[in-house]
């Protein structure tokens, strides 16, 4: 679901140490982080401007069916915010599901019960904890392979703001990101906590036009830093593995998309 591969691959290029949660500060610069992204979000809406990607010369690639994922920083989203004994990986990215409108699939993106169904292996287990109108608290157990196995329990507050008809705004905050030994462990299992993620945000704007719905994702992943001795090594990879795993994640999501709702299948 989320494009965290990397973390995991770039820590084990770093000696092992005892990783605690992650300090306050850490967590209160990413807070700061993510608000500035929200922020600027509700202004793209009001500007309407609310997709980044999908416009221009990349409608008709979206339109073919290509995945589009830039970083943050390459298109000047990214705020000059640092964040104290950590990273963010900030990616955007945007697919198109065709013969759709939003109605028809917002059953289905908030059937959060049956997420595992349409994402496995990376989602094994999920469920609503609870749910007010248009706001969701909901559990998810993650997956992370090959690289390096790690599992983590991951409780979000997810919140469904349209904006009209045809376009929708979906914030999603982890509130905590447990790891856990292995995916059989009973909820909340205390493991050693290698620092992969810290922090879990997503942006996730729709809208409904050319005959179906673009979708995009601006994801936002905390996790420790990296020790400067490897960072030049890790970095590449950290970039080419994170752009990969937000690929996957608009695929899910569409795939999704297509499978709660049987009539917005591609013809």
């Amino acid at each position: 679901m989320r494009f965290w591969g990397a973390f995991a691959l770039a820590a084990s290029l770093a000696p092992r140490a005892v990783i605690a949660q992650p300090p306050p500060e850490t967590i209160r610069a990413f807070r700061q982080y993510s608000a500035s992204v929200a922020a600027r979000v509700k202004e793209d809406q009001s500007a309407g401007t609310l997709l980044r990607l999908a416009s221009g010369s990349r409608l008709a690639r979206l339109r073919a069916g290509q995945i589009l994922t830039v970083s943050a920083g390459s298109l000047g989203l990214r705020p000059e915010i640092a964040i104290p004994h950590g990273q963010v990986q900030h990616w955007i990215g945007a697919a198109f599901v065709p013969h759709t409108t939003i109605a028809r699939v917002l059953p289905g993106l908030q059937d959060y019960s049956n997420r595992k169904r349409y994402m496995k292996p990376v989602i094994v287990e999920s469920r609503v904890l609870s749910r007010n109108g248009n706001d969701f608290q909901v559990y998810l157990r993650l997956v992370q392979q090959p690289l390096i196995t790690a599992v983590f329990d991951v409780t979000l507050r997810i919140a469904y703001r349209p904006t009209d008809a045809t376009h929708l705004i979906i914030e999603s905050n982890s509130e905590s990101v447990r790891e856990v030994p292995s995916v059989d462990s009973p909820p909340g299992t205390p493991a050693h906590d290698r620092g992969f993620i810290w922090a879990l945000d997503d942006y996730w704007r729709f809208a409904e036009q050319d005959g179906g719905v673009y979708v995009e994702c601006e994801a936002l992943v905390l996790s420790r830093q990296v020790p400067a001795v490897f960072r030049w090594i890790a970095s590449g990879i950290i970039a080419r593995v994170s752009e990969r795993m937000l690929e996957g994640t608009l695929k899910s999501t569409a795939r999704t998309m297509q499978d709660s709702a049987p009539e917005t299948r591609l013809r």
